[in-house]
């Protein structure tokens, strides 16, 4: 596998925490992108 894979994972990881700490933010906008973080967990 290459590094780039778990570079990728670490930065949707990093960006749907980031999403859920914004005070505000909607689901709708929310939900895809924790959608994206559980497909790359599988």
């Amino acid at each position: 596998m290459k590094e780039n894979a778990y570079d990728k994972q670490s930065f949707f990881e990093k960006y749907g925490e980031m999403l859920s700490d914004i005070p505000g933010m909607k689901d709708e906008l929310r939900r895809p992108m924790m959608l994206a973080v559980s497909a790359t967990k599988a």
